[in-house]
């Protein structure tokens, strides 16, 4: 099971992740004097930067559950699997129910509070050793008041964890999900 040591910040200023930064400057020109901006305003040409590690979530009703809509392929690496077209407690309560329901947390307290997140840390999730991540999810609302919505972008160093999780599995360690 995954020991996270993850670090938030709410509302971030700017980020020294380029990638972030990218995201975070996107969504606050989309925005404009908005308090959110819609779906349709975002372009997915002009994402193209970062796509990879993007992730579109769809806020079900009363916040229940979330349902993967789009997920970049470096995440799908990192995870070694693809949720898209499943909500986070199909995608993953049955391998770890108490990461689904900390995610599910996590995304309520974005679509309620209406804020950008910003969260590091490293994570054990193939118990082969800890891998840092940096992310930034953004909510997206189309009538401007109710989330309906977020936007997640995940980065890692994927060479090098890629790398160091091949080296774990010729030593005979784990190399499959948490």
């Amino acid at each position: 099971m995954p020991k996270p040591r993850i670090q938030i910040e709410i509302d971030p200023g700017p980020l020294k992740n380029p990638q972030l930064e990218f995201l975070r400057r996107y969504w606050l020109d989309k925005r404009g004097d908005r308090a959110l901006p819609a779906r349709a305003d975002m372009v997915p040409s002009e994402l193209k930067p970062v796509l990879d590690g993007l992730i579109m979530l769809d806020v079900l009703p009363e916040m229940e559950d979330f349902r993967y809509r789009l997920v970049g392929t470096a995440v799908t690496q990192y995870f070694l699997t693809d949720p898209t077209g499943k909500t986070t407690a199909e995608a993953w309560a049955p391998a770890n129910p108490r990461f689904a329901e900390r995610l599910r947390g996590n995304l309520r307290m974005i679509a309620r509070g209406r804020i950008n997140v910003h969260a590091w840390g490293a994570v054990d999730w193939m118990g082969s050793g800890d891998e840092d991540f940096s992310c930034l999810y953004v909510p997206l609302s189309d009538d401007g008041e109710i989330v309906n919505m977020i936007i997640n972008l995940f980065t890692f160093d994927r060479r090098r964890v890629l790398l160091e999780r091949q080296i774990a599995q010729e030593h005979g360690r784990s190399a499959s999900t948490a």
